[in-house]
């Protein structure tokens, strides 16, 4: 099936979900925004399980747009939309960041093979990674991505977050 892609995507290791980035790149497409824009407070209020028989709809309000799910309730009066995922935008691209250089960059281990991330061979793009005290930087393999392009390339931004330590990010600001 086309759709193949998302069975790799299994965030609780059991069910497979519409990745993050998937919302967000739905939300800019609802948005109808097209380059340069910005997306500000993304949030995901809870995630999507893939289900072919599950709708999706988006709504747009002023600068502000919601990725909504259908949830069905055994009484069906309960049955109505949920929030999935929302975002504020606007036109124009935010002022270009220079982070500072890595420092105390240390190569890591494959996160898929060591089950540090869940994702299946259709988002494995993560080919090098380095952790440092104040960041991490890392290569994808673009060319090899099996995620449809979507609005805004939405599986090289899934691809992207992957450099991060979700589970360590402590290792950036003691506060977390």
């Amino acid at each position: 099936s086309k759709d193949a892609w998302l069975a790799d995507h299994c965030p609780t290791f059991t069910v497979p979900a519409l990745p993050m980035m998937s919302m967000v790149d739905r939300l800019a497409g609802a948005a109808g925004l097209t380059a340069p824009f910005t997306l500000r407070d993304v949030q995901v209020h809870r995630w999507v399980t893939v289900d072919p028989a599950a709708r999706l709809h988006c709504e747009k309000h002023g600068n502000g747009v919601e990725l909504q799910v259908f949830r069905t309730a055994r009484d069906e009066r309960l049955s109505r939309f949920e929030r999935a995922a929302s975002a504020s935008f606007e036109a124009g691209a935010p002022e270009p960041k220079t982070f500072a250089p890595l420092e105390n960059a240390q190569p890591t281990a494959d996160p898929y093979a060591t089950g540090e991330l869940f994702h299946g061979p259709a988002f494995q793009l993560l080919r090098r990674r380095a952790i440092g005290s104040n960041g991490a930087e890392g290569d994808l393999a673009a060319s090899k991505l099996d995620v449809p392009y979507g609005n805004l390339h939405q599986g090289l931004l899934d691809g992207a977050t992957h450099v991060l330590p979700h589970d360590r990010l402590h290792l950036f600001d003691p506060r977390i």
